[in-house]
This record gives C-alpha cells, structure tokens and sequence, in this order.
C-alpha cells in the first residue's frame, strides 16, 4: 500500500514524495521506509505520527541543495549551520512537531537565496525507557545517586542480599539470599528524592546470607519533578474481563505501587469480605512488566495471570502510577533499545 501520510489539504503523499505546501499539517502512521517533506520559506510544517508513535528524525537541513526545489536557483551549497541539531530538538521522540522555515529560526546561510527545509524522518514506536542502576558494595563506600535539577528520584526495584555472582566481587555461598524489608526500606531513603546515598550494610537491612558479600541494588528513572504531582490511581475489579490502562499522547507509565488482591473489605463489592490482607506475592513486578514506559497497556484481573493469594474471596487490580515525560530517543545511553 503506497499510501502513508494524510495531508489535511487534502492531498495524499508517499514516501518517495517530496512535500512543498503552505502551512502543511502531516500525519504518518508507521512504516519501514522514511518519508520526505520540503518546506519552502517562510511557510510552516506540522508533522504528527498516529497510534502513539513518534517521529524519528533520519536527516535534515535548512539552506539550499537543489536548483529547481521552491524555485529556481543556481546555488545549491547553501547549509544552515547547526540546522539539523535544531530540527532534532524540535522534533526527535515527539508525537507532533512544528517546523517554521525562516532566516529567524535557523540563520540566513546564503542572503537573497530562496531556501528551505528539507526533512527525512520516519513514524516509529516509542523506546522503551531504560532504567538506571545503582549499585553499592558490603564493605566499600557508600554511593551518592542524583538526578539532575529539576527532576526526582523514582525507585522501581530494590533489594539487598545477593541476586547474581558478578558484581561486587567476594565470597558468594548463595544468590537467593534476600534482606526482608529491604526494598521497602531503600525506597524510604530515595524515593521521590533530587539525591540520596546507598550504603549496603547489615546493621540497616540485616544479614540475610551470613559469610556471603552482599550487595544493595536499586533500579530508577529521574522524572521531571512536575511530572510527580499529579498521580493516577486505578482500580479494577476481578469481574472486569480486560481494561486499557494510558496515558496522554506524548507521556508513558511509571508504576509508584500496585498489586493484585485486597487490602480493603468493601472496594469492588456491595459486601464486607472476611479479608483485607491479600496481595499476590509477584503482582506488582508484572504490572511493571506490562505497563511501565508505555503509553498503554491492558490490564486481566485474574488469578490465571497474577495467582489466586486468596481463593474464594473477589479480588482487584489497584495501582498508582504517574505519566511522565520520555527522554529524547537520540539520548542512546538513557533508552533502552
């Protein structure tokens, strides 16, 4: 199918196109092969991906590189300085973008010269977010973790014992060894936090493994501090076959706490249950699974996907999460590919 991109003029344009219109709005869906678009100056582009996807900025500039584009002009060696760097920050990871082709935005590499911008891009889906790791050793310093200014501290997993055989080398008698409480606790020190510091110690957590080096793991995002005020909070009941579960275009998922149970006698029900201390034991590590870094994400309330910690009583889906900001896709070392 040749089709690809909906211009709202309305004409429709392939990949192989070149776009020359006035204040041109765009939309692309998905697809292997990058679309074109050439905007002629002083006239503007809007470019925006369906179903959640974003655009991905393959080349771009703004200048002069053919003798027949928007005109005809002789010169064809005429290159806006840095003109790629600003189409990418306007663009690149978002859902939507607007582009002005001016002197004003991008400087007048070549005066009296009719210019514009050129753009190769694809519609993509969004990278996952990758978190990252903060790691600290029994017997060694402690670690400072900081995000930069702005933005906070929001811990996902955390544990101290021993889960694996290569970081912090020493005497390894066990990797199931497990501090109860741990997680809790570190999630105390750091949560929500612009810094905190790890310090992997038995006199906090306990020794759980004795003659085993242990080790304190914790896994984070930094959020941007505005995207931690405002929380979602959920509930889905065991009778509801199947609920999406999003957040705005633009935004993904980053669990605060959930599980799959009960901790309320009345929620989901017209009748008091017996219990409100029933919470599966991984619930909260497939919710995790299944909707953080994501735009959306559907969600079973079921017992053949979470186990039943509690037969004969009605159970739900209770879960906190906040939509947050995705970091630029062309930051490699914070995305996950």
């Amino acid at each position: 199918m040749k089709v690809l991109c909906l211009l709202l003029l309305p004409l429709v344009a392939s990949a192989t196109e070149s776009l020359e219109e006035k204040s041109m709005p765009m939309k692309c869906a998905a697809y292997p092969y990058p679309f074109t678009a050439t905007v002629c100056e002083h006239k503007d582009l809007r470019l925006s991906c369906l179903s959640g996807n974003v655009i991905h900025v393959i080349d771009a500039f703004y200048g002069r590189q053919h003798p027949t584009v928007c005109g005809q002009n002789s010169r064809i060696d005429c290159l806006a300085e840095n003109s790629l760097d600003k189409i990418r920050e306007k663009c690149e990871g978002k859902t939507s973008c607007k582009l002005t082709s001016t002197n004003d935005e991008f400087g007048d590499p070549c005066f009296g010269v009719p210019k514009y911008i050129k753009m190769i891009f694809k519609c993509v889906p969004p990278k996952r977010l990758k978190p990252r790791l903060g790691l600290a050793c029994e017997h060694q310093k402690p670690v400072k973790i900081s995000c930069p200014e702005g933005q906070k501290i929001v811990v996902t997993k955390a544990m101290y014992g021993r889960d694996e055989e290569h970081s912090c080398p020493g005497n390894v008698y066990s990797t199931l060894c497990y501090a109860e409480g741990s997680s809790e606790k570190i999630k105390d020190q750091c949560h929500k936090k612009s810094h905190c510091i790890l310090e992997a110690s038995n006199d906090k957590y306990g020794d759980p493994c004795p003659k085993t080096k242990k080790l304190l793991k914790m896994e984070y995002f930094c959020v941007k501090e505005s995207d931690l005020l405002l929380p979602i909070n959920r509930t889905i009941c065991e009778s509801e076959y199947k609920t999406e579960v999003r957040c705005p275009i633009g935004k993904v998922m980053l669990l605060d706490d959930g599980f799959y149970g009960r901790e309320d006698k009345m929620a989901c029900s017209g009748r008091p249950h017996f219990t409100d201390k029933c919470k599966a034991g991984d619930s909260e590590m497939i919710l995790r699974a299944r909707c953080d870094s994501r735009q959306r994400c559907s969600l079973r309330p079921s017992n053949s996907v979470f186990g039943d910690p509690c037969p004969l009583v009605k159970k739900y889906i209770r879960m906190r999460y906040y939509c947050v900001t995705p970091i630029s896709r062309h930051h490699m070392d914070d995305i996950l590919h």
